[in-house]
């Protein structure tokens, strides 16, 4: 005869572990994508100028999401002040997105358009060049924001880690437009011919990996190229950088994660979008 206790206990552990996991999940929603909360201020004065100050820099950035380099490169175009406007009335107009799963226990938050429900682009991408690193902390997994990490491999391109059961593969970074939270990140006073060799390395050595979760965690962080036969996504765009002197992971532990990455101090931000441009992580 079965003891009742023991029957109860089958039935009781399994469903505090879904409701555990609905609870975290619910609880995950309200950390990820934040409204922006800035006050509408116009820009046309200060675009209109010739030469930026500190403080008409700092105020761009608050207002448009785009970091000191991406506003210098887009007032080179000839459309340079429309365009930082535009991004202004994108980065200030909340959007409207959907969480859903991606694999059984991972969700991920995508922008969309509330009257027909499809997906739509969140926002449009400020110039990059390669070598960039984009985060999103959009995807998490039975309540663990951990995010998603690449780097800029080219025109339209980049190089990621996707998930358990795919190899690491180039992307088309269109894709990246899609996600409720963005950063782009750029290495501080590296010559961009440093940042193609770092991209070359990664596309030779890192790319068609098979994915672990456990990537410098089981298995050697750094470990020499011949015995890496894992990665994730962090762990593929922190070991390229590491390999030419650039640890990006910011509290250097065992594991790296997207946000360690965002952390790092050595990175200058490109562009943020739907997080505190004060404290994007």
């Amino acid at each position: 005869m079965k003891h009742p206790n023991r029957t109860k206990k089958v039935i009781v552990f399994p469903a505090l572990c879904v409701l555990c996991f609905i609870i975290s999940s619910v609880s995950v929603e309200q950390t990820g994508y934040q409204k922006p909360t800035q006050e509408f201020v116009s820009l046309e004065a200060v675009l209109d100028q010739d030469v930026l100050s500190d403080s008409d820099y700092d105020l761009l950035y608050h207002q448009t999401g785009l970091g000191r380099s991406a506003i210098d490169d887009l007032r080179k175009q000839e459309d340079g002040k429309e365009t930082i406007l535009r991004f202004q009335e994108n980065f200030l107009t909340p959007i409207e997105y959907s969480c859903e799963f991606i694999n059984p226990v991972t969700r991920e938050e995508n922008s969309i358009d509330k009257a027909t429900g499809n997906y739509k682009p969140a926002f449009e991408l400020a110039p990059y060049r390669k070598g960039d690193v984009l985060i999103s902390v959009s995807t998490h997994t039975l309540g663990f924001r951990h995010g998603h990490a690449a780097i800029v491999t080219g025109e339209n391109t980049t190089i990621e880690s996707i998930m358990l059961g795919y190899n690491s593969v180039t992307q088309d970074i269109d894709k990246w437009r899609y996600y409720t939270t963005f950063l782009m990140l750029r290495l501080k006073g590296v010559p961009q011919e440093t940042l193609d060799e770092i991209v070359d390395y990664t596309l030779e050595n890192m790319n068609d990996k098979p994915y672990s979760p456990f990537a410098g965690l089981l298995t050697p962080k750094n470990a020499p190229l011949e015995m890496l036969t894992a990665t994730q996504c962090a762990h593929l765009v922190w070991y390229p950088f590491k390999q030419f002197g650039y640890d990006i992971d910011s509290d250097k532990g065992w594991l790296v994660t997207p946000r360690d990455i965002g952390e790092s101090d050595l990175f200058e931000i490109v562009q943020v979008f739907g997080l505190d441009p004060d404290n994007p992580l």
